[in-house]
């Protein structure tokens, strides 16, 4: 198969940042596309951000055009999307507009660049990856003909579209969730009775950062987790690296049954509470996360506990314990969180609604299993396409 430098094909147009000291450079009419943007997914198009036709004009900004590929070359590299309206963008996000239509695939292009691993050609900077404009250039995409790149683009929205319609059925399942806790037992915010934390836990256990490989623990390896296996609110024991040493603190393994709370990350992220329904053994809790021990469990349910303190009116309140500055990472003691009241209902009705969860994460596995098998699917039709053997 034929190939080309991105550059030989492609414009690269770099984006800028206006002067966040112009106040007249921003709350504009154009949406201005940062890195955090581009996890809306393919698609862009909406922006937390708009500037001025002011910024435009003196920090020469430049305007990328609806259907451009974008792609994020520097401290998160290898997002991918495609702009859906007319917008300008910041320094870490590249725009590719194809030269000649008739020799590129706008579509083709995206589905090109998402299937690289570009962090072999990035360089490492003091906060992450970088590509710089010379390695994107250098980037070699396969191009078939024209007609064969539509039918590949076409063949991976598909099998795309099949993953993205999997995921929003673990959406509404999440969702569901909460709409049957607060059918249960309302906002738990607004209760007027609780009990403290520190009454109902017996303990609140710290995690501990031994030295560790970037890479996951095989099955047969200690690992600790990484906070991500948490901060979804579902747990993820996949989300871990693998211990360096061979003498591991196994009074901090993760076992079923434990609830576990992010005490430690951004604003937005902090407090996210998940419940280990099952997991593989030799996991080991990090310091960025706590273990809530039940004190008796006769008088408090699991599944409860971490539906509470996830909900979202509750979760923010918990939020606001946080020290740190709204820019920087957030921390929560445990002696404030020990602080935090929850409504304690009768057990029975606790019990009640854990059946109607495990009824719930019973579909979601179903799904993920789903998913998972589409995952593959998406990947080998990837690798097979730029192959040429699709």
């Amino acid at each position: 198969m034929k190939a080309a430098k991105l550059a030989d094909v492609c414009d690269i147009i770099i984006g800028r940042t206006p002067s966040r000291s112009e106040p007249r450079f921003w709350a504009g009419d154009l949406p201005w596309l940062s890195i955090a943007d581009m996890n809306q997914g393919r698609n862009l198009l909406r922006t937390k951000e708009r500037v001025t036709s002011d910024a435009m004009q003196e920090c020469k900004l430049r305007i990328v055009e609806a259907g451009t590929v974008l792609m994020s070359f520097k401290l998160s590299i290898g997002k991918v999307g495609i702009a859906r309206t007319r917008m300008a963008t910041n320094e870490a996000i590249a725009a590719l507009p194809v030269k000649d239509s008739s020799r590129l695939d706008s579509t083709y292009l995206s589905r090109v660049l998402e299937s690289m691993d570009h962090t072999g050609a990035a360089n490492r900077a003091a906060m992450g990856g970088t590509l710089n404009k010379a390695s994107l250039a250098a980037i070699r995409i396969p191009i078939p003909p024209l007609e064969e790149q539509r039918r590949i683009a076409a063949v991976l929205d598909k099998a795309d579209e099949l993953r993205a319609k999997r995921r929003r059925a673990i959406a509404h399942l999440d969702a569901l969730i909460q709409s049957i806790f607060h059918s249960m037992f309302g906002d738990p915010s607004k209760a007027e009775d609780g009990q403290r934390l520190e009454e109902l836990l017996a303990s609140i256990d710290s995690g501990t950062s031994p030295v560790s490989e970037d890479r996951p623990a095989t099955p047969d390896e200690w690992g600790i987790l990484k906070v991500s296996a948490v901060t979804s609110q579902t747990y993820i024991d996949s989300e871990n690296k693998a211990l360096i040493s061979s003498k591991p603190k196994t009074a901090n393994e993760v076992c079923p049954g434990d609830v576990l709370f992010t005490r430690k990350n951004t604003p937005k992220l902090v407090a996210a509470v998940a419940i280990v329904r099952r997991t593989r053994p030799r996991l080991l809790i990090p310091d960025l996360v706590f273990r809530l021990n039940i004190r008796d469990r006769t008088q408090l349910d699991p599944e409860y506990l971490q539906s509470v303190m996830a909900y979202p009116t509750q979760r923010a309140s918990v939020q606001r314990l946080a020290g740190g500055s709204a820019a920087s990472m957030s921390n929560i003691s445990k002696s404030k969180l020990a602080t935090v009241k929850i409504p304690v209902p009768p057990l029975e009705l606790q019990q009640t609604f854990a059946t109607r969860v495990a009824a719930v994460e019973r579909l979601k596995e179903t799904h993920r299993k789903h998913l998972a098998e589409l995952d593959a699917l998406f990947a080998s039709l990837q690798n097979r396409a730029f192959k040429g053997e699709l």
